[in-house]
């Protein structure tokens, strides 16, 4: 989801970690409970999708690889919107930064966007505190 030739540096990935709990922090108690759920949906998923007895951060890179394309071809709905969930919320956030679309091939030109506000991330948050 992340990826492109030079590829996210290792202080972007960590600076999304802050971004993504900041914007969870203001989601209401049911839907962060929501979310919860589905991360152990994840976590449990080599039981059912690779009928292996481990957890998600227990399995290699390519066995975790496998068990999300799997999640997400499965004709079990609430195995794909669990990926969907987190999909959006992750796409919010990293594409929010300039830098991002750019090492995409977008243009740091938004003018059909102006007027629309932009999410506050973690980076921003003590500037709207001041």
């Amino acid at each position: 989801m992340f990826a492109h030739p030079l590829g996210p540096t290792h202080e972007r990935l960590d600076g999304f970690v802050d971004e993504f709990d900041s914007f969870i922090s203001f989601a209401s108690s049911t839907l962060r409970f929501g979310l919860l759920v589905m991360l152990g949906v994840v976590r449990f998923a080599p039981l059912v999708v690779l009928r292996r007895l481990s957890t998600f951060e227990g399995l290699s890179l390519e066995d975790r690889v496998r068990v999300i394309e799997r999640m997400a071809a499965s004709r079990v709905i609430g195995l794909a919107l669990v990926l969907v969930a987190y999909k959006a919320i992750f796409s919010l956030l990293f594409f929010e930064h300039d830098e991002e679309l750019a090492a995409l091939g977008y243009k740091n030109e938004r003018h059909r966007h102006e007027g629309v506000p932009r999410l506050a991330l973690a980076a921003d948050a003590g500037e709207v505190a001041e």
